[in-house]
Order: structure tokens, then sequence, then C-alpha cells
């Protein structure tokens, strides 16, 4: 067996990608209910900005969501 064969991609290759996108929506979801929670909290928009920077957080990246 070579590692220059070709790797055969078939549906284990489509599940992988499902549970990554699935793994990515949660992230997303998380990072935005983290977002509300700290703009609650917040004093004011610098506040705000400060500690989602300290958490790693980028506000562009932030997506709001439409409440369930």
């Amino acid at each position: 067996m070579s590692w220059n064969m070709p790797v055969h991609r078939g549906r284990d290759h489509d599940e992988r990608a499902a549970r990554g996108l699935a793994a990515d929506a949660r992230d997303a979801a998380q990072n935005a209910r983290t977002a509300r929670t700290v703009a609650q909290h917040a004093t004011d928009a610098q506040d705000c900005r400060i500690l989602l920077e300290m958490l790693g957080l980028r506000l562009d990246g932030l997506r709001a969501e439409k409440p369930s």
C-alpha cells in the first residue's frame, strides 16, 4: 500500500462533513448566546467590546439569531 494512492471518498466523507457543519452551527449559536449575555452585563459598548475580546469573540463574526 502506498501513501500516494487516491483516497476513496464515499459515504463516510459526507457524514464527516455533515458533522463538521453541525458543529460549526452549534459553535455559532453558542457564540451568539455568549455575546448576548455579555451585552446584558456590560456597562456600555466599549465595555462589551473589551469583554468579548477577552473571551476571544469578534463582533464581526457574530450573527444575531431570532429568538425561539
